[in-house]
């Protein structure tokens, strides 16, 4: 009976193993802003460490107008930057209105009674960088196509996404500068289902299982070695089409192998879906259809 039991869990994880392989990959749009404020963020900001200084509204007599919401949100202390705060308030649909205090001189470096293109800020202390319509926002869309999206939330495709730098000059001045600016959802809708990717790799042989099925190291051809040999998970699963199905094809492949077991292999084919999160935590593992598979410097060639 346990042996049965086993059997039977055996089966099950490799058709849970196989379904996950095969399973559509999604391309995800690009953010174009991503990598510029992932530099910015690592500029240091001066920490607050002085008596919280009472909200100047001499220095912008307008901000009164929300004297409450600031003067409330400013008692809390610093929370952006450093050493200022962040004070925002509502003003209905898609609309959001902040104030920038510093909490050492109470002065309002920057007053925007209505921003209508969102209605929330992303914003930490130990950062300079100020995001209206943040992606955590929108995570609800990720991985959707835009025409998915846009069939209940058709509004959020003219919405854009701004990034700004607190700015402290060497003449005392301090403003916001805009950095970036793109779609809401720039970095978050799909593009949809990853196509094959064709491949040209030099390779040597790492194993074949019992199976008959290959496993390949990448090989430097200008370095004449195999790359990251010390690694476990540096290797490549590569079988050609319908290995599974057609006998003569296996045999062929196997032989092909056994015989050439310590050349350099130039193989063609297309990239299918990675098998990941099989062999070990965060590792994927390509997995090629061989068009062709030759012996480096020989004429041995076999095509699929």
């Amino acid at each position: 009976m346990a042996l049965i039991l086993g059997v039977i869990l055996i089966y099950l994880v490799q058709i849970k193993k196989t379904k996950e392989i095969k399973q559509s990959e999604l391309v995800i749009s690009q953010s174009v802003c991503d990598e510029l404020i992932k530099q910015m963020e690592l500029i240091p900001v001066k920490k607050f460490d002085g008596k919280l200084a009472k909200v100047d509204f001499l220095t912008n007599p307008d901000a009164k107008s929300f004297y409450t919401s600031i003067t409330t949100q400013a008692s809390e202390g610093p929370n952006f930057a450093g050493h200022f705060n962040f004070a925002s308030w509502g003003c209905g649909t898609d609309c959001v209105g902040f104030a920038v205090v510093d909490s050492n001189t109470g002065k309002i470096v920057r007053y925007v009674p209505f921003d209508e293109d969102g209605n929330s800020y992303s914003y930490d202390i130990n950062s300079r960088i100020l995001v209206l319509n943040p992606k955590k926002d929108f995570e609800k869309y990720q991985g959707k196509t835009l025409e998915e999206i846009s069939q209940n939330d058709d509004f959020l495709t003219g919405h854009i996404r701004k990034y700004y730098e607190l700015v402290e000059g060497s003449d005392g001045e301090i403003w916001l500068d805009k950095l970036c600016t793109e779609n809401v959802l720039d970095g978050i809708y799909s593009l949809g289902e990853k196509t094959d990717e064709q491949i040209i790799y030099y390779a040597k042989l790492k194993t074949v299982s019992t199976a008959r099925e290959a496993r390949f190291y990448w090989y430097d051809t200008e370095l004449r070695m195999v790359k990251a040999s010390d690694d476990k998970y540096a290797w490549f699963w590569a079988m050609p089409q319908k290995f599974f199905d057609d006998t003569k094809i296996t045999d062929r492949w196997f032989k092909f192998m056994d015989e050439n077991n310590d050349a350099v292999f130039k193989i063609t084919g297309t990239r299918l879906k990675d098998d990941c999160d099989y062999y070990g935590p965060e590792h994927c593992i390509e997995d090629i259809d061989v068009k062709s598979i030759e012996v480096v410097g020989t004429n041995l060639k076999m095509k699929f």
